[in-house]
């Protein structure tokens, strides 16, 4: 292994024309200085495209590129940066480049706030890999913003944590991984598509038989069974799109670590309208009104 040290500089924001953050800029300014006592590291900007931090026609990385070569650090010194949109893609794109180039140590360089989440990944990601964490100081005006804006993430981050296949240098893709997951998508479009037209089958079928009933009770009754069994396939429509929003992320997350940009990662939908909901938010009103007509209905003829 050589004595090299990897430098990984994690971004921040950028404006709509191409002016970094000055969270940004301080993280940079960190780097320079190691760059000054580590003479013989390279530093590996992170970030490319996302909603909540670029919206430019550019990677974020290239900002931070230029950033520091404008401050004088020679352009050798600086590799084009990663193809990630968040902290945990930035640190499996450095552990490949980590592995195959065989870099003595990583020296991560983020800001205070932000190091408890990239310790919490690093302890995950670099496994048997030396790092350090290098902070920097962000600006007071712009502090407590931040530090709620991490407090979500790092929380939404624990609670869905996804541990890939981690890359080895010269290792394979991990096809038999990445199949299973690609099957537990393919499990969830057959469930949730049956548990959508038993909705909408059941529901039919109910109020037909109510139609033909006689009696306040038995029509409130059956009314009231056919909301409960919707209610049950929306849980099983539920439960099945949490495994398939873990497969998914899954197999995003092994092709960005493998370097191999494969669907899910490439994967970005076109939206016809920005106010219509997902297909899935669509799903669950379309089961909350079905239900809400059924209780409704099922009150309305116990009353009546």
């Amino acid at each position: 292994m050589s004595s090299q040290p990897l430098i990984l500089l994690f971004g921040h924001e950028n404006s709509p024309q191409g002016q970094l953050s000055e969270v940004a800029n301080s993280r940079c300014n960190v780097a320079i200085d190691l760059l000054a006592q580590h003479s013989n590291a390279i530093v590996l900007p992170t970030g490319a495209f996302g909603e909540h931090f670029n919206k430019t026609d550019r990677v974020h990385s290239s900002y931070l590129r230029n950033y520091l070569t404008n401050h004088g650090v020679e352009e050798g010194r600086v590799l084009l940066g990663t193809d990630s949109s968040n902290t945990l893609e930035d640190c499996l794109c450095a552990r490949k480049l980590v592995m195959d180039n065989s870099y003595s140590s990583v020296i991560a360089v983020t800001s205070e706030y932000h190091s408890p989440r990239v310790r919490y990944i690093f302890d995950r990601i670099f496994r048997g890999i030396e790092f350090s964490v290098k902070e920097a100081n962000t600006p007071p005006e712009f502090i407590n913003n931040e530090k709620r804006k991490e407090k979500a993430s790092f929380d939404w981050l624990k609670r869905n944590w996804v541990t890939p296949p981690l890359y080895e240098k010269n290792a394979p893709f991990p096809d038999a991984v990445y199949e299973a997951t690609s099957n537990d998508q393919r499990h969830y479009d057959t469930v949730s598509l049956g548990a959508v037209t038993g909705a909408i089958v059941i529901s039919g079928i109910i109020f037909q038989t109510v139609m033909t009933s006689t009696g306040t009770f038995p029509k409130a009754a059956i009314l009231c069974a056919g909301a409960l069994i919707d209610f049950c396939l929306l849980v099983i429509f539920e439960r099945c799109a949490a495994s398939a929003r873990t497969a998914r992320r899954s197999m995003r997350l092994t092709e960005i670590g493998f370097g191999v940009r494969g669907f899910s990662a490439s994967y970005n939908p076109v939206q016809l309208f920005k106010w219509l909901p997902s297909i899935q938010t669509a799903v669950r009103y379309l089961f909350a009104v079905v239900i809400a007509v059924l209780v409704t209905f099922g009150i309305l003829s116990a009353v009546g």
